[in-house]
């Protein structure tokens, strides 16, 4: 009896998930080869910003880490010196 209750709730949430996802999806049409390229660059251009981005996001935590790291060293350094 449970299960009557479970496949009607199963496949709304189903059917709920896939026209999100159809919603998020931009469908374009391309007519011509040229449209097609320009939206290849395009994207590639995006995706390259993007990836510019994390790069320098990841430096930047990988400096700050590095840094860190060095202060408690020179730390734990002068404890041991002092000790």
């Amino acid at each position: 009896m449970k299960n009557l209750y479970f496949i009607p709730a199963l496949l709304i949430l189903l059917s709920g998930l896939i026209s999100a996802q159809d919603a998020a999806e931009e469908v374009v049409e391309v007519s011509t080869v040229e449209a097609l390229l320009a939206l290849v660059k395009e994207g590639k251009t995006q995706e390259q910003a993007a990836n510019s981005q994390r790069e320098q996001s990841f430096m930047a935590n990988k400096n700050k880490q590095a840094s860190i790291l060095a202060a408690e060293k020179k730390r734990i350094g002068q404890t041991r010196k002092n000790s």
